[in-house]
């Protein structure tokens, strides 16, 4: 389910100049500039290039499964469509309209210089330009209006800048500048800034598919969100929408199956919520409760480790049956659980009078996920991974198998391999190795810097490449003989 930082905004090219307000220039005759005075001449302005993609961030994409009755799809939705074609059309109509009615002389006085602050990235003049659009007699130009579309350039702008507070004051600007019925442009923009701000963009996300369920930029990312977070019929919903519009989508087929196995598997359990983590289950009251409290303690631990605060909310499920949970999430015949922005439990390893320690590990597994998810979106599976099995806090003889596999054979996964390895996986011998690897790579790493794991989430919530983060975690890196080095002092 990559950025630079978890998000890439609206890249808007920078203006020319200010506006000063005391200068009249006529915009087919613009007057040479005075020295070291701001040029606001029409020639001097320069329109917000095309923006960038708009992506919200999304997890790493998890494997892709070939099982029967699946149909193959990672936890990605398409790329293709994103929040920029929602807002790129109306940023770019705003500076077309209003460099013709600059150029065409059609403006003059406050209506001009607000035409000239709302292209620029100055955010001193665009609280007045937009109130000026707002009362101006020019407003509408031909059914556009202008002043909506400046209060969305102007909190484009502010995300450019990196300040998606002010993004959402704009989205509220926004709304209050909303005609009859309103348009999703104030929820587009308020997701974006919240999503900027590390914070969820479910509800704005979910106000602006309210205002427009047709429009599919809008419907996927209330799907992909909904299935991060795990309200399964909120996804649901959004993919009907979508597929009304956008019927020959390969990853919309594919998850509507899986999305509505869950919204029936929902329907069987009762839902527990405790300190963020609700938990959705058909257990006995002392037994929810232990998995409750393990949790939070795992996420916990994660958070530590990983050297953020903990993730506010999680959504866990375990299933009445095998066969739900397949069909929920079409895991592989040997997967203990599943997180793709909700963790997904079969319902075999909760049975019994008392969680078993091969329970509690793959709570504490799937709990890093869960942190790391949040927090990094774009750490590398190896990484995710690793880190996970350290977490599990349990000696597995499977793995000390595989590493002593590799230290007997000298060899190793290359490192800029190890990733590939896990995008399909047919089965749980083929899975180990490439895992149990992974943990090394981690644990090798964390023994010769205790703040490996911070420098690598450091490095991918700054916008550092993911298949870089073995070289940010030490200022030696770990590479291929100092692994198995490591291994074979484990070993001794």
């Amino acid at each position: 389910m990559r950025r630079a930082p978890l998000l890439m905004w609206l890249a808007l090219a920078a203006a020319a100049g200010a506006w000063a307000a005391s200068r009249a220039v006529s915009p087919w005759e613009p007057a040479p500039a005075s020295p070291g005075a701001p040029d606001d001449s029409v020639a001097a302005l320069t329109p917000p290039a095309p923006p960038e993609p708009v992506v919200l961030r999304s997890p790493t994409a998890r494997v892709a499964m070939r099982l029967p009755g699946c149909s193959v799809a990672t936890s990605e939705p398409p790329r293709a469509r994103d929040l920029g074609e929602v807002v790129r059309p109306v940023r770019d109509e705003l500076s077309d309209r209003a460099l013709g009615l600059l150029r065409g002389g059609e403006v003059r006085g406050e209506t001009r210089a607000a035409l000239v602050a709302i292209l620029q990235p100055e955010p001193a003049g665009h609280a007045d330009a937009v109130a000026t659009l707002a009362r101006s007699e020019r407003r509408l130009q031909d059914g556009f209006d202008l002043a909506r579309a400046g209060a969305l350039v102007a909190g484009l702008w502010a995300l450019q800048r990196g300040a998606p507070g002010e993004a959402r004051g704009w989205a509220d600007e926004l709304d209050g500048l909303e005609g009859d019925p309103p348009s999703p442009l104030g929820p587009v923009l308020r997701a974006l800034a919240d999503d900027a701000a590390g914070r969820s963009p479910a509800g704005a996300l979910a106000e602006a598919f309210a205002r427009d369920p047709e429009e599919p930029a809008i419907a996927v990312a209330h799907a992909a969100r909904s299935l991060r977070e795990g309200r399964a019929e909120d996804a649901r919903d959004a993919l009907v929408a979508y597929r009304a519009v956008m019927s020959d989508d390969e990853w919309a087929a594919a998850m509507t199956p899986r999305v509505e196995a869950r919204v029936e598997a929902l329907r069987r359990l009762e839902a527990t919520t405790r300190d963020g983590v609700t938990l959705h289950h058909a257990l006995e009251e002392a037994r929810a409760a232990e998995i409750h409290r393990t949790l939070l303690e795992a996420l916990d631990d994660a958070a530590r480790l990983l050297g953020t605060p903990r993730r506010a909310e999680l959504v866990a499920i375990v299933y009445p049956d095998r066969a739900a949970f397949r069909a929920a999430t079409c895991g592989p015949a040997w997967s203990g659980a599943l997180f793709d922005g909700a963790m997904h439990l079969p319902p075999e390893p909760f049975a019994g009078a008392e969680l078993r320690p091969a329970a509690r590990a793959t709570l504490r597994h799937e709990s890093l996920h869960a942190q790391l998810g949040e927090v990094a979106p774009r750490a590398p599976l190896w990484l995710q991974e690793g880190t996970a099995q350290l977490l599990e806090e349990r000696e597995l003889p499977a793995r000390a198998r595989s590493l002593a596999l590799l230290a007997r054979e000298r060899t190793y996964i290359p490192f800029p391999s190890l990733e590939g390895s896990f995008v399909v996986i047919d089965d749980r011998q083929s899975a180990l190795l490439a895992y149990h690897q992974s943990y090394a790579m981690v644990a090798a790493s964390l023994e010769a810097d205790p703040r490996a794991l911070e420098r690598a989430v450091a490095h991918l919530r700054a916008g550092g490449d993911p298949e870089d983060v073995l070289a940010a975690m030490s200022d030696r890196p770990l590479d291929g003989p100092a692994l198995l080095a490591w291994i074979d002092a484990r070993a001794e």
